[in-house]
């Protein structure tokens, strides 16, 4: 610790006093608290904050002697009913306990939402990484769009945000393994496997002259008819109930997803066999 650190914690310590009853009455408390958790009461003797207690009580009271194995507790216990009447620390600790866990778990919470977001950002970007779970919006993508209509200047003027004009349509590109994986949360070698058991058709593997809408650059990726999709989503089907995947409204949302997309894609396949 620098000099310039040390001076603002003295200078902090001057300002601040420590030694009130409130401050005073919860760090007794939070010696109960571990003395209830299993702390030996008589190693709570030799701690620097049961000393400044038994210091301020000698000044403010309580006054007496607490003898025993359990001195220690009934000491702390007097000495908040003397410096804090009426108040209820265990509930306040037990109040404290709940906010800590709840904090805990939305720290969890984020941090898993911010792995995962990276993660869907590396397996958008490279072959070697795949999603932890599903995504019901990827899923819907690979059969419908959105298409969007920019207003006039005039017309936002007018209408503000409304103006913004959106549909959804049947897409017509065909879908790449890179939006599969990302749809199903299969990994790529995993999806080329299934779709050679598929045993592929002439035609139902193109190469479009249209890179992947999150790509600017490399190889113009493979596409895969509706037959393979079918099959991939079917697949996809099968594994849904091993996914980790703790709300079971999201897996219901998925499954649901999943074959309304299949549908859509075996009406695909029929009407181009009636075409033919």
């Amino acid at each position: 610790m620098g000099i310039d650190e040390k001076q603002a914690e003295q200078i902090v310590a001057q300002e601040i006093d420590l030694n009130t009853p409130s401050i005073m009455a919860f760090e007794a408390a939070c010696l109960l608290c571990a003395i209830e958790r299993g702390t030996d009461p008589q190693k709570i003797y030799g701690t620097p904050i049961f000393k400044r207690i038994n210091q301020y009580a000698r000044k403010n009271g309580p006054h007496g002697k607490w003898p025993g194995f359990h001195g220690a507790r009934d000491f702390l216990e007097d000495f908040i009913q003397t410096h804090r009447p009426g108040w209820d620390w265990r509930e306040d600790a037990r109040q404290g306990e709940i906010e800590d866990r709840n904090y805990q778990r939305e720290n969890e919470r984020v941090a898993k939402e911010i792995a995962e977001d990276e993660r869907w950002g590396m397996a958008r970007a490279t072959k070697y990484y795949t999603p932890d779970a599903p995504d019901p919006v990827q899923l819907s993508g690979l059969a419908w769009e959105t298409r969007h209509k920019k207003p006039s200047p005039e017309e936002f003027k007018r209408i503000g945000w409304s103006a913004w004009k959106h549909w959804t349509v049947i897409r017509e590109s065909w879908p790449t393994l890179r939006e599969l994986k990302l749809a199903t949360a299969i990994p790529e070698r995993e999806l080329k496997k299934i779709v050679r058991d598929l045993r592929p058709k002439k035609g139902e593997i193109i190469k479009e002259s249209l890179r992947h809408k999150f790509s600017s650059r490399g190889a113009v990726p493979l596409r895969y008819g509706p037959r393979l999709v079918v099959g991939v989503l079917d697949e996809f089907l099968n594994r849904l109930p091993e996914f980790r995947i703790d709300d079971q409204e999201r897996k219901q949302q998925l499954r649901k997803t999943a074959l309304l997309v299949k549908r859509a894609f075996v009406a695909r396949l029929n009407a181009s066999r009636r075409s033919t």
